[in-house]
């Protein structure tokens, strides 16, 4: 069960840190086909990148660090990240209501969570 749990934790952040690169080296493209963000010239890159790339770059380095030490501490980070960006998510279905794409989204982070849940209780390591 360990391993399993390293492994889909390892997963993830190996997506999250190709979803970072993708970010970070070209946000108009990532912004306008994958975010459905559209950035206004240089700031609206920057933002791109240190906002949303900076989620992506935080959760990628928790994921990982979790799955290679198997630890509870770094799973819980990617727990806390991953759960502000679905309240977010969730809060936004309630203010604007449900659409075409926001779905799948929601799911790929209550997948996370479920998943980073699962893994701590699996491993014992706190560090």
């Amino acid at each position: 069960m360990s391993l399993i749990a390293r492994i889909l934790i390892g997963l993830q952040g190996l997506g999250s840190a190709i979803i970072l690169l993708g970010i970070w080296l070209s946000p108009s493209q990532m912004g306008k086909m994958s975010l459905m963000v559209e950035p206004v010239g240089l700031v609206g890159n920057a933002t791109i990148r240190a906002d949303i790339g900076g989620l992506f770059a935080g959760l990628a380095i928790m994921l990982v660090m979790a799955a290679w030490k198997q630890s509870r501490m770094w799973a819980l980070g990617a727990l806390v990240l991953a759960g502000c960006a679905l309240a977010g998510r969730l809060i936004s279905v309630v203010a604007d209501g449900s659409g075409p794409g926001i779905w799948a989204p929601i799911g790929i982070e209550a997948f996370a969570i479920a998943t980073l849940l699962w893994a701590r209780n699996v491993w014992r390591t706190p560090a």
